[in-house]
């Protein structure tokens, strides 16, 4: 249920022009945390207000920031949850899902994630997630599993329509070390906002 009173949110942000992003993967690298958070609630808010599907996978912290971002700006989250329209999962309990010897399991993830996917995608004209695991796995120091679950997100656009947020805080790439590992996270994305 969406409540029609004016949003809370300035639709049109700064920098961030969400029409024309209406399908790919898309990486949000950020170093401020209230801003964040206002652009992954802005990008869950348009699909819930245009009768999209929103999946939102984030860590227990960014989730709770996030729904209540999402309330105040007048969606009814226990309405929209029990019709399908917004899912939200816990970013590390749906790691512990589909990860296998610290790597990304293609069957698992294709069963776990898949199958959210898919009924979003059956339910609903479009459907919009940020995920927020891969920022998990490299803030463990997981960089090659980060980078395959990138890919394996990739290969689920194939099967799925649907636009993918992902984001990391600027922070988890300053080591000196991983500018070739960050490289190959960006190459995985079809657009990087900073």
């Amino acid at each position: 249920m969406v409540d029609d009173r004016k949003s809370a949110f300035n639709w049109q942000d700064p920098g961030i022009d969400w029409e024309k992003f209406s399908s790919g993967h898309l990486v949000h690298v950020y170093d401020n945390e209230g801003f964040f958070i206002q652009t992954v609630a802005v990008f869950l808010s348009m699909a819930l207000r245009r009768k999209e599907a929103a999946v939102l996978i984030g860590t227990e912290e960014h989730r709770a920031s996030l729904e209540q971002w999402l309330a105040a700006d007048g969606l009814d989250l226990g309405e929209l949850e029990r019709s399908g329209q917004f899912v939200c999962l816990d970013a590390r309990e749906t790691l512990k899902k589909f990860m296998v010897d610290g790597a990304p399991d293609k069957a698992l993830f294709f069963k776990v994630i898949g199958s959210v996917i898919a009924r979003a995608e059956g339910g609903w004209a479009k459907v919009r997630a940020f995920g927020e695991m891969v920022a998990v796995l490299w803030a463990e120091g997981n960089h090659e599993g980060a980078i395959a679950l990138e890919e394996l997100w990739n290969q689920l656009g194939k099967i799925y329509s649907f636009t993918l947020l992902c984001a990391y805080p600027k922070m988890v790439f300053n080591s000196p070390g991983e500018a070739h590992a960050f490289s190959r996270a960006c190459l995985a994305h079809s657009t990087i906002i900073l």
